[in-house]
């Protein structure tokens, strides 16, 4: 384990509870920034490939930008 590695945990272990997705989050940020995109061709997704998948999950979309479906954002282990 890196000296990086065992400092942060270290610091994730001090904070109080409500603070540690916060701290998670920034880490996470910090090591590997995006703009939200997911880069498929680093993937080995290529063009059409990535449409093929998009018009097989279209039928999915209706219901998981439903309200109730927000429960699998803040629960990731459902």
């Amino acid at each position: 384990m890196s000296a990086l590695t065992v400092e942060l945990l270290q610091a994730f272990e001090k904070l109080p509870p409500q603070e540690r997705e916060e701290f998670v989050q920034e880490v996470l940020r910090r090591v590997h920034p995006h703009d939200g995109s997911v880069g498929l061709g680093e993937r080995g997704i290529n063009e059409a490939h990535a449409s093929d998948l998009r018009a097989r999950l279209k039928t999915f979309a209706e219901d998981w930008d439903r309200p109730e479906a927000a429960i699998y954002d803040e629960n990731p282990t459902r």
